[in-house]
C-alpha cells in the first residue's frame, strides 16, 4: 500500500488532532455529541468555568468540530454535520 504523502495536508491533520488533545475539550465535545447546548449548560455539566468553556468552544469551532447557532439570548453549540455519532464515540 502506497501513501500519498504529497497530497495529505499533514499540518491540517496535526492541528485538528491537537485541538482534541485536551481533556477539557473532550469533555465539552462529549456533551455536545449528546445534543445541542449553550455555554451555561456546558458549564453546569462539565464543572468548568464559563471562560474556560468558551475558550474550548472557540477552538473546537475554529477547527470545524462544532457549529454555533445564535438566538436573541444565547449561542447554542452542536457537533458539526461532518461529525458522526460513530466518530464522537471513538473520540470520546
Amino acid at each position: 500500500m502506497a501513501f500519498e504523502s504529497e497530497s495529505m495536508p499533514f499540518e491540517l491533520v496535526a492541528r485538528r488532532l491537537k485541538a482534541l488533545a485536551d481533556a477539557s475539550r473532550l469533555a465539552v465535545l462529549r456533551r455536545l455529541c449528546r445534543g445541542e447546548k449553550c455555554v451555561t449548560e456546558l458549564v453546569e455539566e462539565t464543572g468548568l468555568g464559563q471562560a474556560n468553556v468558551s475558550k474550548h468552544l472557540r477552538i473546537l469551532l475554529g477547527e470545524g468540530y462544532v457549529i454555533a447557532r445564535r438566538n436573541p439570548r444565547n449561542v447554542f453549540y452542536r457537533v458539526s454535520n461532518g461529525m458522526s455519532e460513530e466518530i464522537c464515540a471513538i473520540i470520546c
